[in-house]
């Protein structure tokens, strides 16, 4: 007798077959898919690591042969391509030059974190470690390089009253083109000391320099009341920029809006009256110091007001600070405990603005631009807790700015100390008619007119005080003079 089969239940059982199976290569597809869009991101993020250690090996070996330079500029594109809270260490980025200063190398390494989306931890590893790239870059030099008559004061560049000008075709040349020459427009201009100028220089004016003035360009100054009475020399060597080892600066305080206290304490848009941490070390406690601005007696002492005012389109934090009535900064007026040390010193991440002031005693430090506005009727004057300081600016967030700008009238001896501006430096308004405007040294990037700068007015004197600023760290041995620009390539 036949059997007669139930292909009802046949069908179900290869309907639920293929359902498995469906199922299992769906899973399976999904799983590609998943490992895919790992992957890919891996791949991406490996090529921008690459893409920033190149960059920075670049950017490094284009400013050998000093090696602070060359940690400073590889250390600058990681930090601004990758994240400002990535700080390389020592050990990621080495540096060799040779004896001869003929050739030298720069290799970078760059991490990254690779937070796999759907790979167990077991495969991927540590998600910070995930990513790792190197570069190395050479330079050489085929022009020579001078390092036999350059060796000057054991500490570095204090014979330097005037210091102007990147190494020609330098990495960071702002977007207002290279420096063309440095401007004086104006009359009594003089300086009392050595001055190095990296380009052309123009004098339109009077003015008087007591000290070897180097010119690596021409000296296009051609009124009869330029005089030059030690002498110039055109064509001279170019000089490295000075690189000041910020990390030996103490300051007491640092107004920096992406530190979470410091945002609770200056609201965006709002005058609060500035304050130091107490000797807790933090803000916002009962022992803050109230910063205070007072005349020379210490009488009618007022707060000293900032106001943090946002990012600008540039991602620079802009802040504003200003003394009531015009009156000083002395933490001896305010500074009953000695917790300050010897004058206050105040640090700003971002762009920084001051009105309103009648003088400071301590070190202003800014990581942008610095403007000084308004009249003032004393000094800023540096003190022991950062030996020879007395402002250092940094890079402004818009490249067409002017690092450091004075547009005021000043009187008395107006800068005791160094003026350390790493862009563009812009005087407007009169100087004190006292060689001693700036007493200490003014050493600046550019003072470039097609860069928004250049010292304008009458009556400005820089004197190079080496007994004052001698103390100054500069990092590096600065006693080459490289002469030309190197070859830069990455090593293939």
């Amino acid at each position: 007798m036949l059997a007669i089969r139930n292909l009802s239940t046949d069908r179900r059982q290869a309907g639920a077959a293929y359902l498995i199976m469906a199922a299992f290569i769906t899973t399976v597809l999904i799983i590609v898919a998943a490992l895919g869009v790992d992957i890919a991101q891996k791949y991406r993020l490996e090529q921008l690591a690459q893409d920033v250690a190149d960059h920075a090996a670049m950017a490094g070996a284009s400013a050998l042969p000093s090696e602070p330079m060359a940690r400073d500029m590889a250390t600058k594109v990681i930090m601004n391509h990758a994240s400002t809270s990535y700080v390389p260490d020592s050990d990621d980025i080495q540096v060799a030059v040779s004896a001869d200063i003929s050739h030298g190398t720069v290799g970078v390494i760059v991490y990254g974190s690779w937070d796999a989306t759907f790979m167990p931890m077991w495969i991927t590893g540590d998600p910070n470690y995930g990513i790792s790239r190197y570069a190395i870059a050479t330079a050489n030099w085929t022009s020579g390089v001078d390092s036999s008559s350059l060796t000057i004061d054991g500490k570095g560049f204090g014979d330097l009253a005037l210091f102007i000008g990147d190494t020609p075709g330098a990495a960071g040349q702002p977007a207002c083109g290279a420096e063309k020459e440095a401007l004086v427009n104006g009359n009594n201009f003089s300086v009392t000391g050595n001055t190095q100028i990296n380009h052309d220089l123009l004098v339109n004016g009077t003015a008087d320099f007591n000290g070897a003035v180097s010119i690596s360009g021409s000296n296009n100054s051609t009124d009869p009341g330029v005089d030059f009475n030690a002498g110039v020399t055109t064509g001279a060597p170019v000089r490295e920029m000075p690189q000041l080892d910020e990390s030996q600066f103490n300051m007491d305080v640092f107004l920096d809006w992406t530190n979470a206290d410091v945002a609770a304490q200056y609201p965006v848009g709002v005058e609060v009256a500035l304050v130091a941490a107490g000797p807790d070390g933090d803000l916002g406690t009962g022992d803050d110091i109230p910063i205070l601005a007072a005349n020379n007696a210490c009488n009618a002492q007022e707060a000293v007001i900032v106001k943090y005012n946002g990012l600008d389109g540039f991602g620079h934090q802009l802040w504003d600070l200003k003394s009531g009535n015009n009156k000083r900064i002395n933490s001896a007026c305010f500074n009953t405990a000695g917790t300050l040390g010897a004058g206050f010193d105040l640090r700003v991440n971002g762009d920084v603005t001051m009105t309103e002031l009648d003088g400071w005693d301590g070190f202003v430090w800014t990581d942008g631009s610095l403007t000084l506005a308004g009249s003032m009727n004393a000094d800023f004057k540096g003190t022991t807790d950062n030996p020879g300081m007395v402002i250092y600016t940094g890079p402004p967030g818009d490249p067409t700015k002017e690092s450091f700008l004075v547009n005021a009238n000043l009187s008395q001896e107006s800068f005791v100390g160094l003026i350390y501006v790493d862009g563009n430096v812009k005087f407007d308004g009169n100087g004190s008619n006292n060689e001693n405007t700036i007493n200490g040294g003014l050493w600046a990037r550019r003072m470039d007119a097609d860069c928004a700068g250049g010292l304008n007015g009458n009556n400005w004197g820089i004197t190079g005080n080496s007994g004052l600023i001698g103390d100054v760290l500069v990092l590096g041995t600065p006693d080459a003079a490289i002469q030309g620009s190197p070859d830069v390539a990455l090593f293939e």
